[in-house]
């Protein structure tokens, strides 16, 4: 977001921008498979819960969940498709790892 021509957010206030980092940060720590039961337990009780609203304070639990679901189903997809995706998400990995060490940062584990 540093330049401006790929900010998605620059339209929007200071507000609106930090409730929409929110939701990422939040979503995207959410596909971590470390989380998954704890994530999928909470979402279980919410729902249950008569004050359950997946439009309010309960979207971006909802949101979670559905972004850990579309990671998770890569290897559901034919074996070409999981294979070209697999080899990406890799390159991503290290292209991050190569960054870090660019930057002097400590090396995320993969």
């Amino acid at each position: 977001m540093r330049n401006e021509k790929y900010d998605i957010l620059s339209s929007l206030n200071t507000e609106a921008v930090k409730t929409a980092r929110n939701i990422i940060v939040n979503t995207v720590l959410g596909t971590d498979n470390a989380v998954h039961f704890q994530h999928l337990n909470h979402f279980k009780s919410r729902k249950a819960d008569k004050d359950f609203e997946p439009k309010g304070k309960d979207k971006v639990d909802l949101l979670t969940l559905i972004l850990h679901s579309a990671d998770l189903s890569n290897p559901t997809r034919p074996l070409e498709y999981s294979k070209k995706w697999t080899m990406r998400v890799l390159d991503e990995f290290f292209m991050q790892g190569d960054k870090e060490r660019e930057l002097g940062l400590p090396i995320s584990n993969l």
